[in-house]
């Protein structure tokens, strides 16, 4: 077998698979997650007739531009359909067989756990690639939101706990603060994280219509479903159109004190950042 950590020619790879020989190469990109870790699982690759091709096979294909490892998750014919399987159910490439170079036999999975494809435990990779993809795809696109967000969804979550809290509770400090200067101050508060995390992630870029959905609209709706939740659902709170007039309110000027505040010192910071860089 020979050992290929950095990237491959392909002339020297096909010359090696064309004699026999088993070639490992290191997982590169985040297309295959989490099947294969980028830089952490080895890919063990063998020759393959075309006829030995069949559903769940990963595999080095032509895709045009460039070659690529994915799986196999239709054929017919000589014709396949192929994704990776950290990319989302749109993501669908097709080639002929006669695009395939190599098939993974073997290496590592899952950050450094060894496999064979003749393994139950890789069979039962595949067959969660093919039958779960797009939960999958989903559970780890809704991780990577809170990882992105963690304050945003901090935030959020107190707002929810606090809407629905019973008022009269002896145990609950009191303070002598109109209930509209509260419900300004939670929105403000909840607005204004997710412009800040936002733009952070963006480096200051709005990005167009979907930041003022999520970052303001969504907050405004959240405040309006949770007033009429108060009103119908709960014993304990009571719906008040001025408490929602409070909310949009305190969002309103979350939005201003995002575009004319926080976005400039974000921008600020990374310009000073790439300059240091560079």
């Amino acid at each position: 077998m020979i050992a290929m950590k950095q990237k491959l020619e392909l002339t020297r790879f096909l010359e090696y698979i064309s004699e026999g020989e088993t070639v490992a190469i290191t997982a590169r990109g985040s297309s295959m997650m989490p099947t294969f870790r980028s830089d952490k699982d080895i890919l063990e690759m063998s020759a393959v007739k075309p006829e030995e091709l069949s559903l769940g096979d990963v595999v080095l294909f032509n895709r045009g531009d460039q070659v690529c490892v994915h799986r196999i998750i239709e054929r017919k014919g000589d014709r396949l359909v192929l994704r990776g399987d950290g990319n989302p159910k749109s993501a669908r490439e097709h080639a002929r067989v006669s695009d395939v170079f190599a098939r993974v036999t073997g290496g590592t999975m899952y950050g450094g756990h060894p496999f064979r494809t003749t393994d139950v435990k890789w069979q039962k990779a595949t067959k969660t690639a093919l039958q779960f993809h797009a939960l999958r795809y989903t559970f780890r696109l809704f991780l990577r939101r809170i990882c992105s967000y963690p304050f945003s969804l901090i935030v959020l979550a107190l707002l929810m706990y606090l809407s629905f809290l019973d008022p009269s509770n002896p145990q609950l400090p009191k303070w002598e603060i109109n209930d509209k200067v509260v419900h300004f101050f939670m929105y403000f508060g909840v607005s204004g994280m997710f412009w800040t995390e936002w733009l952070l992630a963006h480096k200051g870029v709005v990005g167009g219509r979907k930041a003022y959905l999520v970052c303001s609209v969504f907050p405004i709706i959240l405040g309006g479903l949770i007033e009429i939740a108060q009103e119908y659902l709960s014993d304990v709170r009571a719906g008040d159109p001025r408490d929602f007039g409070a909310n949009c309110g305190g969002i309103l000027i979350a939005l201003m004190f995002a575009m004319f505040v926080i976005r400039p010192i974000i921008v600020k910071f990374f310009e000073r950042k790439s300059v240091y860089e560079n």
